[in-house]
């Protein structure tokens, strides 16, 4: 399995140096669009942060005129039939989760952008601007080299920056270390205070010179749980993660139930994961907001579910936030004097 896992590494290694390269050197041209675009990635699998990253940022920006996210939809039904559609416009999600996908339907029911699905983002961004849009967000834009961006931005995981440095499926990256030359700005997600911030930045500063800040999740739990046994589930790219925040809460967790990321708990299943977390004793079920929305309509649980909301908190770099919101803000300024 392992040397398996390496072949498929290599293989997948030298496809993503073939396009990169084709890119840099011009021979397929990227589509640029007549507003600001603004994408948000990563280079590693799972875990960065970039759904609430985004979240962060279009709530900065939405006072300041019509805001667009542009998303894959991933495993969505949108995305599987290759077509676009507008799954919000400003007011909450118009399509369901399975049909839009986990993260497009809690970004509409957090943001008041437009958001756009499926797996032609040029297409979508023209649409979104033909909607009034001024800016797009690219949401995992990084490997969507198609169209082009005025500002990029990379998510680093500050717990392991680099991936260990091996490809997808042997390691987490997909994506070279490299490209973190042409940032625009780096997130490093996961930092507890400056100190630890600064240690990355001098890790990183031989591949990019690109200004950096450091944030880091914090959990809300309603105070009604704190102390309480719990159950928790969840489905997102670093479960493990969430258990531990969820720990610090200073509740009891019973028992768990962890999915792969972007799963959808199957009704039945969630069922007896919570009559199980009831015999042992637990007052509710724990999961994260994006898991939340995920939960099939008309489940009933002995225990009530209750989203854990996790929001990013500034560590370090706050002038280069600031700036990067002014310079998004001046854009979208300029953008609207020509309409």
């Amino acid at each position: 399995m392992t040397l398996l896992k390496k072949s498929l590494s290599t293989l997948f290694r030298t496809s993503v140096g073939m396009r990169n390269f084709i890119y840099d050197r011009g021979w397929i041209a990227q589509n640029r669009l007549p507003v600001t675009v603004v994408s948000v990635g990563n280079i590693a699998v799972g875990g960065t942060g970039k759904t609430p990253f985004v979240q962060m940022l279009v709530q900065a920006l939405e006072v300041e005129g019509p805001v667009a996210i542009l998303s894959r939809g991933y495993r969505s039904q949108i995305e599987r039939s290759g077509r676009i559609a507008k799954v919000s416009d400003g007011a909450g999600p118009l399509y369901s989760v399975r049909e839009c996908g986990d993260e497009p339907y809690f970004l509409a029911k957090t943001t008041r952008a437009q958001i756009w699905v499926g797996p032609n983002r040029v297409a979508s961004g023209y649409s979104a601007i033909q909607h009034g849009a001024r800016c797009l967000i690219l949401d995992d834009g990084m490997q969507h080299l198609r169209l082009a961006r005025d500002i990029e931005i990379v998510l680093l995981d500050g717990e392991d920056p680099l991936s260990g440095g091996d490809f997808l499926p042997l390691g987490k990256l997909r994506d070279f270390p490299s490209r973190l030359r042409g940032a625009h700005l780096i997130v490093i997600n996961h930092v507890q205070n400056e100190s630890a911030f600064q240690k990355i930045v001098e890790e990183i500063r031989t591949m990019t010179s690109a200004p950096c800040i450091g944030v880091c999740p914090e959990l809300i739990l309603p105070s009604k749980w704190y102390g309480k046994k719990v159950g928790i589930f969840c489905g997102i790219g670093n479960p493990d993660r969430f258990v531990q925040g969820v720990e610090s809460l200073g509740v009891s967790i019973v028992d768990r139930w962890l999915l792969r990321d972007h799963s959808v708990p199957v009704r039945r299943a969630l069922q007896r994961f919570a009559d199980s977390c009831v015999e042992k004793q637990a007052e509710c079920l724990l999961c994260t907001e994006k898991d939340a929305v995920k939960i099939p309509l008309g489940v009933e649980t002995n225990i009530p579910i209750v989203p854990v909301k996790m929001r990013l908190r500034l560590v370090a770099g706050e002038e280069y936030w600031e700036q990067l919101v002014k310079n998004i803000k001046t854009g979208m300024e300029w953008n609207g004097s020509r309409h």
